[in-house]
């Protein structure tokens, strides 16, 4: 079978391009709901008694808040496939074969069945863990049960309760953890400033911009960040650190389910055609890969192998049947 082309390559890079906004938008929604409805009381009276698992319960941060997030992901594997049937002229399989994708297929099945719920197991454990330790951190700090709760689930402006680290996973929360207590002391500021090598000043944590200023100021006056300043900055990095989160799920969740219906289409087309997976001959074509591609990635460029799921093997030793293979290392 003909190679891939760079028609084929730009197109599902514009189709993940297409569908990422909407698992974005899927998993920040379920932050909302799970903010929505999580018991306030419940959570302050559990953290009080010493009971971290009665408060994480409290949260209320279960996968049926990630349906949307659960379907889109679907709905990318499905588009990946249909795209595949779209293409299949571009690689010379005539459109008279009347190839179609079938999700009927044992294959399809199983992978619509497992794939989304171990996704949204995953995200819904590690936001669990994250609730956990920031608990946890709160007792070692001799914080009092509501200072704990409110920095866990955020409070309420304008009816409606925001902040917090709920959606946060456990590194982004362990940051966002560290800056709001360094911003509250002098020494906490001092803490978080480090001094380069040339004599310039950073943050030991990444934050946005405004943030950073505050705490640069801060740290040059010998005070902490005022308590307005405190305010803001937790509110801009958490909302920073959160997007964060969703365009990283948003981007890794697309592109995997895309590629894995793609593949699972040309699975079908060569059952249908009567072909063996040897018959397939695959290129590796690198993409612009942003400001910082992976070295062996650019190596790879325009190698092939035969075979279906014959893997490319790179020089640091991964295989990747694809791109975005779910299967590779992180």
């Amino acid at each position: 079978m003909r190679r891939p082309t760079r028609t084929q390559t730009s197109r599902f890079r514009q189709l993940i391009a297409r569908l990422e906004p909407t698992l974005q938008r899927a998993f920040l929604s379920a932050i909302a709901d799970v903010h929505g409805n999580l018991d306030w009381q419940g959570l302050n009276q559990a953290i009080a008694a010493g009971n971290i698992d009665a408060a994480v319960s409290a949260i209320r941060i279960d996968q049926g808040a990630f349906l949307a997030l659960w379907q889109a992901a679907d709905a990318a594997y499905i588009a990946g496939a249909t795209e595949t049937v779209a293409t299949l002229g571009i690689s010379g399989v005539p459109a008279s074969a009347g190839i179609r994708f079938d999700m009927t297929n044992p294959r399809a099945e199983a992978y619509l069945a497992t794939a989304s719920s171990k996704m949204v197991a995953e995200i819904t454990e590690d936001s669990k863990q994250a609730v956990r330790e920031a608990i946890q951190r709160g007792y070692t700090a001799g914080r009092g049960p509501r200072d704990i709760a409110t920095d866990v689930a955020g409070r309420v402006v304008g009816g409606r309760r925001t902040g917090g680290i709920v959606g946060l996973d456990t590194g982004r929360a362990y940051r966002l953890d560290m800056v709001q207590q360094g911003m509250k002391t002098a020494e906490g500021v001092q803490d978080l400033v480090i001094r380069h090598q040339d004599g310039t000043l950073g943050l030991r944590y990444k934050v946005n911009k405004a943030t950073e200023k505050r705490i640069l100021a801060a740290y040059r006056a010998g005070t902490a960040v005022s308590a307005q300043g405190q305010r803001m900055s937790v509110d801009q990095f958490r909302n920073a650190l959160l997007k964060s989160r969703a365009d990283t799920i948003a981007q890794l969740e697309t592109s995997q389910a895309v590629m894995a219906g793609r593949r699972e289409e040309w699975g079908q087309v060569l059952e249908k055609l009567g072909r063996s997976e040897a018959d397939v001959e695959k290129r590796w074509q690198h993409g612009s890969g942003g400001t910082d591609p992976r070295p062996h990635h650019v190596a790879m460029n325009n190698k092939t192998v035969r075979g279906l799921d014959m893997p490319f093997v790179f020089n640091n030793g991964s295989l990747l049947r694809y791109a975005h293979d779910e299967n590779a290392p992180i």
